[in-house]
């Protein structure tokens, strides 16, 4: 399953090093859907918004409203304190995109501490997207990213 969702991931027969970090991109809240391409190498095309997301906008139920999607991710890092803990854990940030696909906000939604929250919103940061839109004008929205932290 991460194979098919990361596009972080390495391919098959690709080492995954120890400071490389498994990111799963969410669409606002888990369960919503993915917002990253199934693999990196390919962009999804951008999909209409549904009811659920709509609401959590404070966007209305009718028009065209497409969701922003990932053009750019870049690869988190262990602190030196989790990696000497060996310490494995899921960091949940809340993303706020301006109407352009810009981070503007990071919120750790949910941590693990020991730098890897740090280093989670440091990467975050980087991300970017093509931007929302509604009735073909760009529009701001929020989204969830959780980075999955593993040593392997």
């Amino acid at each position: 399953m991460w194979d098919r969702w990361c596009p972080l991931h390495p391919g098959p027969g690709m080492a995954l090093s120890i400071t490389r970090a498994m990111v799963l991109v969410l669409a606002l809240v888990p369960g919503c859907g993915a917002v990253a391409a199934q693999d990196g190498a390919n962009i999804r095309a951008p999909q209409q918004a549904s009811v659920r997301e709509r609401r959590l906008q404070g966007l209305p139920l009718d028009g065209d409203i497409t969701r922003p999607v990932v053009l750019y991710t870049a690869d988190p890092e262990f602190s030196e304190e989790a990696r000497r803990m060996k310490l494995n854990g899921d960091v949940l940030l809340k993303l706020k995109l301006d109407n352009q696909g810009k981070v503007t906000d990071v919120t750790v939604v949910r941590g693990v501490g020991h730098g890897l929250d740090e280093k989670a919103v440091e990467a975050a940061r980087k991300y970017r997207f093509t931007a929302a839109m509604q009735d073909g004008k760009p529009i701001p929205w929020e989204l969830n990213v959780e980075f999955t932290f593993r040593i392997r």
